[in-house]
């Protein structure tokens, strides 16, 4: 199961009001962490464009023998997510959906 799912499945009792990230986190690094890790390395002005829910860090120390500089700008969303029916709903929804289904089910 992907760290985004387990950031569902914490964020989920929040409901529509949410949770800020320091409440957040804490649960969802608990929640995956017995998941692998899996470095993203690339080249200059190389982008990553990442799931809403993806759990992430940092590496540290810096490893390579060159300057790197991260950003990390939000995207905003142009309207919530529906999270109402599954087959019309956009990836990122159906991801969502899929995970708070998981939690039905455990």
């Amino acid at each position: 199961m992907a760290k985004q799912r387990h950031a569902a499945r914490v964020l989920a009792p929040a409901g529509d009001e949410g949770l800020d990230m320091a409440a957040a986190g804490p649960p969802v690094d608990a929640a995956s962490a017995h998941r692998p890790v899996v470095y993203a390395t690339g080249t200059a002005g190389d982008v990553f464009l990442c799931h809403p829910f993806l759990v992430h860090a940092a590496s540290w120390p810096h490893r390579g023998t060159t300057p790197r500089i991260i950003t990390q700008p939000g995207i905003a969303l142009l309207e919530p997510f529906a999270l109402a029916d599954r087959s019309t709903a956009y990836p990122v929804e159906a991801a969502i959906l899929d995970a708070f289904a998981g939690q039905k089910a455990s």
